[in-house]
């Protein structure tokens, strides 16, 4: 729109421009003609030409023709005049109203411009908030993985036992529990297999998850998989039976019923949050 009315301009000063010179040019011819005409008459109603008038009348009519010629020429002198002022008024108001079109037309065009910068500021405004959004929430999810993986420790998945002079790898999820006769801790697999580590309770309850395994007592370790039956025992304990069978009373004191209670029940829970 702006370059057509940009290209508009100067066609349209060239059309005023034009009417201008006509305007002119045939003001000029029919004035020179009138006074041809004038002139003609004039010189057709001499006395030299006229011989009807009385040589008495001839410096009086040719006195009146003359002024009379006189007259006629200010009078189209005037009407040229007025026909050339009023071709300038009106070049003069179309110059100035096709200014004045101009200035809205680009006025309303820069008015557009700035509607269509707004309307594209808010747009990326809108990206840039989501952007930073997208951002926060992604360093968010990095921030919570390393102190997850800061705070959650490695625990044990696999275990090398002791077994006839032999080295065996027993996986933790295989293990139904552990216990210390004889101040040598054993350990017992799902399938009734018995083996012997060199490790105490106290650091097989630190390499273990506690989610799978719970220091039942000062004897045994036991696995969430290997407990059958829960029994109530004397003064608010428990009996455990477990599986594989064990010849030893598995027995909670009092202390430990609540917080083996909450193991058993919420197998997702770890000791700490039981605790807490």
């Amino acid at each position: 729109m702006y370059r057509g009315q940009v290209q508009l301009l100067p066609f349209t000063m060239k059309k005023i421009s034009f009417l201008y010179q006509f305007t002119i040019g045939a003001c000029f011819l029919i004035f020179l003609g009138l006074y041809l005409h004038m002139d003609s008459s004039a010189m057709g109603s001499s006395p030299l030409q006229n011989t009807a008038l009385q040589p008495q009348d001839s410096p009086l009519i040719s006195a009146e023709i003359n002024a009379l010629q006189h007259k006629m020429w200010a009078c189209f002198a005037c009407i040229g005049a007025l026909f050339c002022g009023l071709t300038f008024v009106v070049i003069k108001k179309m110059n100035t109203q096709t200014d004045i079109n101009f200035k809205e037309q680009h006025l309303q065009l820069d008015q557009l411009n700035q509607q269509n910068l707004l309307v594209q500021k808010e747009f990326m405004d809108d990206k840039v908030q989501e952007a930073q959004l997208l951002h926060q929430k992604l360093q968010n999810l990095v921030v919570n993985f390393e102190q997850q993986k800061i705070s959650t420790p490695n625990f044990k998945t696999r275990f090398l036992l002791n077994r006839s002079n032999q080295l065996i790898p027993v996986m933790a999820q295989d293990i139904a529990y552990f216990f210390t006769q004889n101040k040598v801790v054993y350990v017992v697999d799902k399938n009734d297999q018995k083996y012997y580590t060199d490790q105490s309770l106290e650091e097989l309850t630190q390499q273990l998850n506690p989610k799978d395994f719970f220091r039942a007592n000062r004897q045994f370790i036991l696995s969430i998989h290997s407990i059958c039956k829960i029994h109530h025992y004397g003064n608010a304990k428990l009996k455990i039976d477990i599986a594989p069978a064990c010849e030893e009373f598995i027995v909670i004191s009092k202390a430990k019923v609540k917080e083996f209670k909450n193991w058993v029940a919420n197998p997702q829970s770890t000791l700490a949050e039981i605790a807490e």
